[in-house]
């Protein structure tokens, strides 16, 4: 059964998360916090210090299209935290056609992989992010150096995580593109056995060749 909509979303943001708790856990999904004069829902939130996280949210492109305004307004009431966090740091992992809103944000191709999905996003935090603590540096190079799948240059929409990736990555593994190319006809095989003329008849039609002679 395939999933639509927001159902479909919600699977992908859980897993998602699931591969980068892996990396920059132990984190929270589905956090909710008051912002101001509103009760919000943060998609995944990773504790960074005792007062500081890093925040990563998943727009699909179809609940945010046109949702500009709204989403760089919940990004900005985020960064400036709350009373546990009070100084965040923001990612949104925008689907295309979405532009980013900030310099931070991701753009992965339209109906991608949670691994996709995570691969920009912590390629983006090493060159983009603010520097993480060693540690975790150092867990998230390990993570996109043991990955055994391509990249491809087309699911990559930033020149700096690409170069990124060469630096990371091993060179096989980075490849121009994942479209397959259309496989081309199988050649026709002929028998090596000519078939018989006729056909011995089988089940309805020999019953009736029995009951009707010459048919």
């Amino acid at each position: 059964m395939r999933l639509t909509g927001n159902r479909a979303t919600s699977k992908l943001e859980a897993d998602i998360f699931t591969l980068l708790d892996y990396v920059l856990g132990p984190g929270i999904q589905d956090f909710q916090v008051q912002l101001g004069n509103r009760r919000r829902r943060i998609d995944m939130l990773f504790p960074l210090t005792d007062t500081s996280a890093l925040i990563v949210e998943y727009d699909g492109a179809h609940w945010h299209l046109s949702q500009e305004a709204t989403d760089w307004e919940k990004s900005r009431a985020m960064s400036a935290g709350w009373d546990q966090y009070r100084n965040n740091i923001v990612v949104r992992i925008r689907e295309h056609p979405l532009d980013p809103l900030e310099y931070l944000d991701v753009c992965v191709p339209r109906r991608p992989s949670p691994l996709i999905c995570t691969r920009l996003t912590l390629f983006h935090l090493l060159h983009a992010g603010p520097r993480l603590f060693d540690e975790r540096v150092k867990r998230i190079v390990d993570f996109l150096g043991a990955s055994p799948r391509p990249l491809a240059r087309d699911e990559v929409n930033c020149d700096d995580c690409w170069n990124e990736a060469n630096h990371v990555m091993p060179p096989d593994l980075l490849v121009p593109t994942l479209r397959r190319q259309r496989r081309r006809a199988d050649p026709v095989i002929e028998h090596a056995v000519e078939p018989p003329d006729e056909v011995p008849p089988r089940g309805f039609q020999a019953d009736i060749q029995q009951e009707i002679p010459g048919l």
